[in-house]
């Protein structure tokens, strides 16, 4: 037997954490060791077709490989070859096969014939769904309208022909999806220094200072990010500190959790800001050079936030929050980065800023081990499209609607589902049920979602493995990519592509719409896109492509502080910590500051496996299919609530039965409840409904599952009902 030392065991265990993207499979797969990029059936033993392309399940868009038996898709594994995920996938992307395979899936377009939200329809031909758009657009372009053609999807589908077909319609309403969870963030991130969110190069490493990020659970750059910070904590020795008022997989994997107070997070940030400042333990070259502000007005500005206060408005005892800010300033290369749990707060701008400053005081911006600017290829068609600020938000888009505030002729969404995903979904679905606010909506998807059920045209959407795509994801490895998605099998019934849509639209149109989409094929489209890089731009070189399914410079090497020749791209060209805003400052959170006893702070957070529109697959669903309330012993003692009592949940908006699970893992005082699940629609598995087909996927079912709220963190009246005795709590 091999001997296994306490540096390999420690290195399995830590490891363990991101185990479900280190090579898992599905689907009559034999993993083979030493093989990777292959696999064999079980069935006959021989080596199964492989085509690579890129799985769009979440916005990291790892390199995966499609295997067939014969014509069908068998199995999704990771791409050896892609320098981001190195060959390795989480159960999202495997279970794309699902998406597939779906028995609820979209096959053809469908036209409403009855009221809305009534559930009547008939199969259309794609030409007359076509037709009516197209003609509808054609007005509205005519007419000057533009503005009340509206486009609702998230960031990573504003690209391609879907991007070119917009930008024949100036002034078009264009709704992010993604901007309901960053929009903080990527705010905040862009006002400081040019870049909409931070590239952090784990694998160099030796300490991550973790505000409310789960990035061994769910995160924007999930296996790529996780994967390196795995590896620094064996290598580097690297120590995680995580702040976080719910004990995350990531946070039962750090040195050290610290459960902190919701939404105080940037007082917390700033007291630290404070320790490093008035010990002298900063970057004195970068703030002086590089930094937009004197370090005596920064100093005297951080004096009001002293660790004695940021201990009594966060919960966090002042010597720790001075022991770690040493640590952070001692231990570098060291990066302090956020996820959802700040940015999603009403403050989360501010305490984003706040978070940065850490980093710059350090020095550690785009230095190995830092903070990084992303490194990709600017693709014409394919780079970040710029929202115009003037723009409302998604949410305010739907309150504009209500008052009147703004007209709407046309609404296209793609793989976006509002009326579930939206906090008041009571208020989205009566305006996309009223047809004189909403007179023509389009919805393209996979399953019939929530906002698919109150459309007047429902499109059947393709998924990744039956699609084109171009993409040049931020790099971890700090050297540009070009990555490709390509078909693996052919559309299911009469499935098309955005792409596919928008290029067919364009040819119904008017000659400038329809000259700007000139090309043969998304294929054609794709091949021209690539031949704007240097060496790819030949017949023979995009075939490499598409057999490697990934493109980049052998011979570069990763360059670090490329703002000492570029500099920021930010107005001063400078990292701005003094802002518009002014310099970073804490908000608190009105509706945090005088709470009842009565009343709990709702969290909701994200699972390994599950988000709103992957409920109806059937390997996710096996793995995350009920919700429960996590609730602290304390407070639960002090409700009277016991493990699996149903207690209810009550907002201004609403209110849900749920279960209760007690847990030492989450902050006094909070509650906390999962994302993805309790839909009425999206499917007979997200519905938990019992169904058998005559498929590959066999056996369908699903267990009883409460509904959920999907709402920022809000305060919540409390009610506990006891099952066994039959009495209700007081509160």
């Amino acid at each position: 037997m091999k001997e296994i030392n306490r540096r390999k065991f420690l290195k399995i265990g830590t490891l363990g954490a991101t185990a479900i993207s280190f090579g898992a499979s599905f689907g009559g797969v034999i993993p083979i060791v030493g093989m990777r990029g292959r696999n064999v059936s079980m069935f006959t033993s021989k080596f199964r077709k492989g085509i690579p392309t890129i799985c769009n399940l979440c916005p990291n868009r790892c390199g995966v490989i499609g295997f067939l038996r014969y014509e069908d898709l068998a199995a999704i594994q990771g791409n050896p070859h892609h320098i981001n995920n190195q060959g390795k996938i989480c159960a999202r992307g495997i279970a794309g096969v699902n998406q597939v395979y779906d028995p609820d899936r979209l096959l053809h377009p469908l036209k409403r014939v009855g009221a809305r939200g009534e559930g009547k329809w008939k199969k259309i031909s794609w030409e007359q769904a076509l037709t009516e758009i197209s003609n509808r657009l054609q007005t509205i372009n005519n007419e000057n309208r533009n503005h009340e053609f509206v486009f609702h999807t998230d960031t990573q589908n504003y690209r391609g022909l879907a991007r070119r077909f917009l930008n024949n319609f100036e002034n078009a309403t264009i709704l992010n999806s993604s901007a309901l969870n960053d929009l903080n963030k990527t705010t905040a991130q862009k006002s400081i220094w040019g870049e909409e969110r931070e590239i952090i190069d784990a694998e160099n490493c030796r300490y991550f200072l973790n505000f409310g990020s789960n990035p061994f659970e769910s995160h924007s750059y999930f296996v790529s990010f996780n994967q390196r910070l795995a590896e620094a904590r064996i290598n580097n020795y690297a120590k995680l500190i995580t702040m976080d008022p719910l004990l995350s997989n990531t946070a039962g994997k750090s040195d050290e959790w610290i459960p902190i107070k919701p939404g105080t997070d940037g007082i917390v940030a700033l007291a630290m800001a404070n320790v490093i400042v008035q010990k002298g333990l900063y970057d004195a070259e970068f703030i002086s050079r590089w930094t937009n502000i004197p370090i005596s007005q920064l100093k005297s500005h951080l004096s009001q936030y002293t660790i004695e206060k940021a201990a009594k408005i966060s919960a966090i005892d002042a010597a720790t929050i001075e022991r770690i800010a040493i640590e952070f300033a001692a231990n570098r290369p060291a990066v302090a980065f956020s996820g959802s749990g700040v940015a999603q707060h009403v403050n989360g701008f501010e305490t984003e800023r706040s978070i940065m400053l850490l980093n710059a005081l350090v020095g550690n911006i785009d230095k190995k081990g830092g903070v990084c600017l992303a490194r990709t290829y600017q693709l014409n068609d394919f780079s970040p499209i710029e929202i115009n600020e003037n723009e409302p938000s998604t949410v305010q888009f739907f309150e504009r609607i209500k008052k009147e505030k703004q007209k709407v002729d046309l609404y296209f969404a793609y793989k976006n589902n509002p009326v579930y995903e939206y906090p008041d979904c009571n208020f989205t679905q009566q305006v996309m049920k009223d047809e004189s606010l909403m007179p023509f909506t389009v919805v393209m998807d996979t399953v019939k979602s929530e906002t698919a059920a109150l459309a007047d045209l429902i499109l059947p959407a393709a998924t990744f493995v039956e699609s084109w795509d171009l993409d040049s994801t931020p790099s971890f490895e700090m050297v540009p990519f070009v990555s490709l998605a390509q078909p693996v099998i052919k559309p299911h019934g009469q499935a098309l592509s955005l792409n596919d849509v928008f290029l067919k639209l364009s040819r119904r149109m008017g000659e400038s719409i329809s000259n700007s989409m000139n090309y043969e094929s998304v294929e054609d489209f794709i091949k021209q896109s690539v031949a704007q890089i240097p060496g790819l731009s030949d017949e023979k070189q995009f075939n490499k492509l598409k057999k490697q399914g990934i493109w980049y410079d052998k011979n570069a090497n990763p360059e670090y502080e490329l703002y000492k020749k570029q500099r920021f791209a930010t107005r001063s060209r400078k990292f701005e910590i003094a802002g518009s805003n002014g310099l970073p400052k804490y908000e608190p959170i009105t509706e945090h500051i005088n709470v009842s006893k009565n009343e709990l702070f709702l969290i909701s957070y994200s699972t390994n496996v599950m988000r709103q529109d992957l409920t109806n697959l059937k390997w996710l669903a096996e793995i995350n299919h009920t919700n429960k309330a996590l609730i602290n012993a304390k407070t639960a003692r002090r409700l009277r609530i016991a493990e699996g009592d149903y207690v209810m949940l009550e907002s201004e908006i609403g209110k849900i039965v749920i279960k209760a699970h007690i847990t030492q893992g989450i902050y006094p005082g909070a509650i906390a409840i999962s994302k993805g699940l309790g839909h009425w629609e999206y499917g007979r598995i997200a519905q938990s409904k019992k169904f058998k087909v005559k498929t590959r996927i066999q056996n369908l079912s699903g267990g009883k599952r409460m509904a959920t709220a999907l709402i920022p963190i809000l305060l919540f009246q409390f009610l506990s009902t006891h099952r066994a005795k039959g009495r209700r709590g007081r509160m």
